[in-house]
C-alpha cells in the first residue's frame, strides 16, 4: 500500500511538471530579442561592393576573363549600379564593357542572395548567386545553378 502511494505521487508530480513546461512553452513573449551582431552583419554584407573577377566558360575561346564591380548603393536601398567588363582569352578583340543597375531579388525561384544585372542597352538581365562574402555565382536565365563541369565563381578582389 505504502509504494502504491510513492508511485502515485510520482506519477502526479511527473504530471504536473509536464504541464507547467508545456503551459511555459505555448505562452507568447511579449519580450522581442534585439537583432544580434550576426544579423546586423549579414545585413550589411548582402550588398555586393567591390570588384569580383574570375575565368568564365566560351563556346568559342579558351575562356572570357570576367571583371564585374559593383558601386553606388546606398545602404538603405538594394539596388547600385556595376561595370562588366569582358575580355575573349586569346582573341584579337577589344573587352566588351556594360553598365547598367544591379537589384537584390527577392524570388521564389531559388533561396539565397541573387543580383539581379541589367544593362542599360536593355540586354537580358544576368543573375549571379551571392555564396559567401567573396565569391558570386553567374546563374542561368531562370535564376538557377548551371549544371555544366565548368568554373561560374567570381572571387572578390577589392
Amino acid at each position: 500500500m505504502r509504494r502504491n502511494l510513492w508511485i502515485v505521487g510520482l506519477v502526479i508530480i511527473v504530471v504536473v511538471g509536464y504541464l507547467l513546461v508545456l503551459k511555459d512553452s505555448v505562452r507568447p513573449s511579449n519580450k522581442s530579442a534585439p537583432p544580434s551582431p550576426t544579423t546586423v552583419n549579414e545585413q550589411k554584407e548582402t550588398f555586393p561592393e567591390g570588384t569580383y573577377k574570375g575565368t568564365l566558360p566560351c563556346a568559342d575561346c579558351p575562356g572570357l576573363e570576367t571583371e564585374l564591380t559593383f558601386s553606388n548603393y546606398n545602404q538603405g536601398a538594394s539596388e547600385g549600379n556595376y561595370t562588366l567588363k569582358e575580355t575573349y582569352l586569346e582573341k584579337s578583340v577589344e573587352p566588351m564593357i556594360t553598365k547598367g543597375t544591379w537589384t537584390i531579388l527577392k524570388s521564389p525561384k531559388r533561396e539565397g542572395v541573387v543580383y539581379a544585372l541589367r544593362s542599360d542597352t536593355g540586354d537580358p538581365e544576368i543573375y549571379y548567386l551571392k555564396l559567401n562574402n567573396t565569391q558570386i555565382k553567374t546563374l542561368d536565365n531562370n535564376q538557377q545553378e548551371i549544371n555544366a563541369p565548368f568554373n561560374y565563381i567570381l572571387t572578390k578582389v577589392k
